[in-house]
């Protein structure tokens, strides 16, 4: 049986390829915000996975964590 691939993290650096700023919004709540990517790369360094470096935008949101998967807010990426 073939296995599916491993999906693997958009680092910093590929997204700086993309652009200069990185959306970041909330799937649950209104937080929304736009950082440079330069800035994010020498915070946390270029193969940092995106994800990781802007965990930090819902950190103190009560549905974070909530009980049902489904009503969990997460971070995503417009544009």
């Amino acid at each position: 049986m073939m296995q599916a691939p491993m999906r693997t993290l958009v680092t910093l650096s590929e997204a700086a390829t993309r652009g200069p700023m990185l959306n970041v919004a909330c799937s649950r709540c209104d937080r929304r915000g736009r950082y440079s990517l330069a800035h994010l790369i020498a915070e946390h360094g270029p193969d940092t996975p995106v994800r990781h470096a802007v965990a930090h935008v819902n950190a103190d949101c009560p549905h974070r964590e909530d009980q049902q998967l489904a009503a969990r807010c997460d971070i995503w990426f417009p544009g």
